[in-house]
């Protein structure tokens, strides 16, 4: 197992204009981090087919607008972007027949080998592991060991982290990690369990899937009188089989005296959280606003949180979240549960609030305590604005982004 450092002398060669560098992408097509991760490549040599590999027959705005994109009359550089026909008209079918007690991945992975034997792609890259790396898997099974292209894995958010717990996924990973030459991830807890489930490749270096935020879009620092102003908590409103929204909605019922002219925003949660806040707040000096999923965009993402003194995320599994980032890029101090990849990017009670036994009682009594800490707000809103405009600025991720097929060409033979 090898890792590769973030010198920058391992990007020094360019895609030469003369060639172009072909990529079968097996991927969620209406995936916003799909979207940013093709627009980051906009400008190389790439033709890429993306194999669509949710259940959904939707493709996000973005990519819509590259599919189909042919180089300009004269010109051979830039990206070309195609869909895998089948996979898509198909997507849900193939889905459903391909889940766990029925076909677990095979019909997918027998087009992924016919994609392969037709499209001849240089690299294939799976982003996230249980809808598109266990088709893969048995795709690149069906493909001739000799002529098998290089294989780079996406970890996305709570793939390895959460479903390695369980055998059946632990043998699927395993399965997927032997075929795997680069693993990509956002943190180090994940490339620990990548190596505990016996991935023998190379690590790229750590890159957060989200993309990044324009440096246009980072908050100024705000005064502590701004800080101070400040009523708004954001509050992550998934619940279900990660989610802990209610649990960030007890905690905050808890300290109501506290939040007296609060008015506590929830996004993208469902009716069932909505009714829940409703009802824990009713009769109070307390306002809840729901947005329901899908209801935001990034821009209104934003605003939220320039608006908010806390940005409250609980989940019993995640990545690095995008939110907490963002959050962070607006000054909301971020509470976030260590479930996630908080690690290198919030020190608890220094620039964030990490929860690692929630605690429903003992997590009231420290948000208590912060909605009143205005200084420690307002240095920690100046720390974290720094953090994102070094680590988590569109150019430095998109600059990283642009230029990982080159790596991974560079070093395949190691």
């Amino acid at each position: 197992m090898t890792r590769i450092g973030n010198q920058r002398a391992a990007f020094a060669l360019a895609f030469p204009a003369d060639h172009t560098t072909k990529v079968l992408l097996v991927a969620m097509p209406d995936s916003i981090h799909v979207a940013r991760w093709l627009a980051a490549n906009v400008d190389n040599n790439l033709d890429i087919m993306v194999f669509a590999s949710s259940p959904m027959r939707r493709v996000h705005p973005s990519i819509r607008e590259l599919l189909g994109r042919r180089h300009p009359k004269g010109d051979s550089t830039g990206l070309v972007l195609r869909i895998h026909k089948l996979s898509f008209l198909l997507a849900i079918p193939l889905w459903i027949a391909d889940r766990r007690f029925f076909f677990g991945g095979r019909l997918r992975g027998l087009l992924i080998a016919a994609a392969i034997a037709s499209f001849k792609p240089r690299i294939v890259h799976t982003m996230e592991s249980q809808n598109g790396g266990y088709a893969t898997y048995h795709g690149l099974r069906k493909s001739p060991s000799s002529s098998r292209p290089t294989t780079l894995l996406t970890l996305f958010g709570s793939d390895i982290y959460w479903f390695s717990r369980f055998e059946y996924h632990r043998k699927r990973l395993r399965e997927l990690l032997s075929l795997t030459d680069f693993v990509q991830a956002e943190c180090a807890r994940d490339e620990a369990l990548a190596k505990e489930l016996a991935f023998g490749g190379i690590f790229l270096p750590l890159l957060p899937v989200s993309a990044g935020i324009p440096a246009a879009k980072l908050s100024a620092l705000p005064s502590p009188e701004q800080i101070s102003a400040r009523k708004v908590i954001a509050v992550k409103g998934y619940a279900g089989k990660w989610g802990l929204a209610k649990s960030s909605i007890d905690a905050l019922r808890e300290i109501t005296p506290a939040l007296a002219g609060f008015t506590i925003e929830l996004y993208s949660c469902d009716a069932r959280v909505a009714r829940y806040a409703a009802a824990a707040f009713r009769g109070t000096d307390v306002t809840v606003i729901a947005h329901p999923k899908f209801s935001m965009t990034h821009t209104d993402m934003l605003s939220l949180f320039s608006r908010s003194k806390l940005a409250i995320a609980l989940s019993r599994s995640d990545g690095l979240p995008a939110s907490m980032l963002e959050a962070m890029s607006q000054g909301a101090f971020p509470v976030q549960t260590g479930s996630a990849c908080v690690e290198g990017w919030i020190s608890d009670g220094v620039n964030g609030l990490v929860v690692n036994d929630l605690d429903e009682n003992a997590l009231a009594a420290r948000l208590a305590n912060l909605v009143q800490s205005n200084e420690l707000l307002g240095i920690a809103a100046a720390n974290n604005i720094a953090i994102i405009s070094e680590r988590y600025s569109d150019r430095s991720i998109t600059n990283s982004a642009s230029r990982i097929y080159e790596l991974v060409l560079r070093n395949r033979n190691l």
